[in-house]
C-alpha cells in the first residue's frame, strides 16, 4: 500500500526509456524559485530540484525567461517578489511501444508550495477493507507558511474514502508548512488545495475536474490564488 502526494519520476532525460514508462503520455512537473524584481524581471531562476529531469529543465529555462511576469504589490505599488514557478510537461509517445517521447509545455502557474510534509498514516480499519482513494482538502496558511485551518472537500473525492482516511489526512496535513510568495520580503497568507491519494499496490487516484480547471493528478497542489501575474504565451510550445 502506499499514500501518494508526490508526482517525482526519476526520468533521466527528454530521451525517456520504455523501463521509465510504459503508457503514451506522461505529464511531470518541474519547479523553480523564482524572484522578480519591481519591473517584472527575472533576477533569480533556481531549481527547486536540480537533479530532477535536469536536461528538460535546460531546454526550458530560456522558454521561461522569454515570459512575462507582472510582480506582486505594496501599498499599490509593484515591488520584488519571490514565487514557486511550476510548469507541467507532457511527454508523448513518438509511435506505439516507443522509447522516445516528444515534450510540450501544458501548463504553468505561480504560487505557494510544499515546504515540510507529514506522510498521513494509512487506518488500519480501511486497510482491512482494502478502501482506496483520494481526499481532497481545502488548507488555508499564514504568512509564514503555517496551516490554519483545513477542510474536506467531498465533492471532490474519488474512489471509496472513509471518514478515517478522510481523518487522517486532515490530522497529517494540520502538520505541513508551506514556502509562501513574498512581497518585498513580507510574506503572503493564502489557500490551496491538496490531494492525497490513499492506495494499495498499483492503484491510482483519479480526480475529478471542477469549473474552469483540469483534472487533478497526484501531488498535483493547486494554489488558489498568486501575487504574481504569468503570460506564457504559447503554453503547448514544445520542447526543442
Amino acid at each position: 500500500m502506499a499514500i501518494r502526494f508526490l508526482l517525482f519520476v526519476a526520468l533521466s532525460s527528454l530521451a525517456v526509456g520504455a523501463q521509465a514508462a510504459k503508457k503514451d503520455t506522461l505529464t511531470e512537473v518541474i519547479q523553480w524559485r523564482l524572484s522578480l524584481d519591481a519591473d517584472g524581471k527575472i533576477e533569480s531562476l533556481k531549481p527547486v530540484n536540480p537533479e530532477y529531469l535536469p536536461d528538460v529543465r535546460k531546454q526550458l529555462e530560456p522558454i521561461v525567461r522569454a515570459w512575462h511576469f507582472t510582480p506582486g504589490k505594496l501599498d499599490g505599488r509593484p515591488a520584488p517578489t519571490e514565487t514557486t514557478l511550476g510548469v507541467k510537461i507532457a511527454f508523448e509517445a513518438e509511435s506505439t511501444n516507443a522509447i522516445r517521447y516528444h515534450a510540450h509545455i501544458r501548463s504553468a502557474g505561480t504560487g505557494a508550495t510544499y515546504e515540510h510534509m507529514v506522510t498521513p498514516h494509512y487506518p488500519e480499519s480501511s486497510l482491512k477493507l482494502r478502501q482506496q482513494g483520494g481526499v481532497m482538502l481545502r488548507i488555508s496558511y499564514d504568512a509564514k507558511g503555517a496551516i490554519t485551518s483545513v477542510r474536506d472537500m467531498p465533492e471532490m473525492s474519488t474512489g471509496h474514502v472513509s471518514s478515517d482516511m478522510t481523518q487522517a489526512a486532515i490530522d497529517a496535513v494540520k502538520h505541513w508548512t508551506f514556502r509562501t510568495e513574498s512581497v518585498a520580503g513580507h510574506g503572503i497568507a493564502g489557500e490551496a488545495l491538496v490531494p492525497v491519494c490513499f492506495e494499495i499496490g498499483d492503484a491510482h487516484c483519479q480526480w475529478k475536474p471542477w469549473p474552469g480547471r483540469r483534472a487533478l493528478e497526484t501531488g498535483s497542489m493547486v494554489a488558489l490564488s498568486s501575487v504574481v501575474g504569468l503570460d506564457t504565451g504559447d503554453e503547448a510550445r514544445q520542447l526543442p
